[in-house]
């Protein structure tokens, strides 16, 4: 069992309840996203729902189908165990173990958004009456933060709006290729960290698609830093010790679900690492996680 004082103090929050959250992002929250319900939503002027098109997908990039390299070494994950107990004594070297061991895998080609879903985007799905609004409705109702990435949503929320615009939630190694590359970099841009690359140690997110520094080589933004996307998988901390080659669709069930990247809040650059896996119940929700969705090519005409 991870330690909740030793997580609480990183600024990791896998176990942090909702008071200990509010105490790590002092007046972050009270500004970004104030407690609200969709009667708030409902204030912003909207045209008649007949004629706004299509659930706008966002910008995808295309994945093309093939090969690459998951996971870390024993080398890498031990290397990354030791730089965060520098800072962090009581760090505990399970959370690292469980990105090994380094695997191939295959995947068919498949759409990945390229930013974040910003709250603009997420605001359409709640006016269609199809999503829930985020448990706090600051910033989708004040259009200052219109693009910036939508927070405060659960697993279930995220996968309810993939689903709404045409799309399904990636699957762990479908984002972890995205962000990799088939270089097998150790963060989207390459291999050393560059700090002015993410969005990373900081009092507060930033808009999507600011850090053209730390585009992935597919072109995908924010994969380390901003915010953690939720993924599809199950978390099972042994589970590329027996993931299938072709598409590994994650554990058929689990008490957590994966979300990866890093945020705004992540304070070592060990967490910024593409290869980091981060979990929590389903039903979590905070100002650290967002979304990004995932298509399959067969889904739809190419972006």
């Amino acid at each position: 069992m991870r330690k909740r004082g030793f997580w609480k103090g990183v600024g990791f929050w896998v176990l942090l309840s909702l008071e200990g959250l509010d105490l790590i992002c002092g007046g972050t929250t009270s500004a970004y996203g104030a407690m609200g319900g969709r009667s708030a939503i409902q204030k912003v002027e909207r045209g008649p729902k007949a004629e706004r098109s299509t659930p706008p997908f966002g910008e995808l990039i295309l994945v093309p189908a093939g090969r690459f390299l998951m996971g870390s070494t024993e080398q890498e994950f031990q290397s990354a165990w030791e730089e965060c107990t520098k800072r962090y004594p009581a760090c505990e070297k399970s959370i690292f173990e469980a990105e090994f061991p380094e695997h191939l895998v295959y995947l068919k080609a498949y759409y990945i958004d390229r930013y974040n879903i910003s709250n603009k985007q997420y605001k359409e799905c709640v006016l269609d009456d199809e999503c829930t609004p985020p448990k706090r409705t600051t910033a989708i109702t004040d259009e200052k933060f219109d693009d910036y990435p939508v927070l405060f949503v659960d697993w279930y929320q995220a996968q309810n709006y993939c689903d709404w615009a045409g799309g399904r939630l990636p699957t762990e190694a479908e984002w972890e290729k995205a962000a990799r590359g088939i270089e097998g970099f150790v963060y989207p841009w390459g291999d050393e960290m560059e700090s002015a690359a993410a969005i990373w140690n900081r009092s507060a997110p930033e808009p999507v698609a600011k850090r053209v520094a730390g585009m992935s080589s597919f072109g995908a933004y924010d994969m380390a830093g901003n915010v953690w996307d939720w993924v599809a998988d199950w978390f099972d901390p042994h589970y590329y010790e027996t993931s299938p080659y072709y598409n590994p669709p994650g554990p058929e069930e689990g008490l957590h679900k994966v979300f990866r990247g890093g945020s705004w809040g992540s304070d070592l650059p060990v967490f910024l690492r593409s290869m980091t896996r981060n979990h929590n119940k389903p039903t979590t929700w905070n100002p650290y996680i967002g979304i990004r969705c995932a298509k399959d090519v067969s889904d739809g005409p190419s972006p």
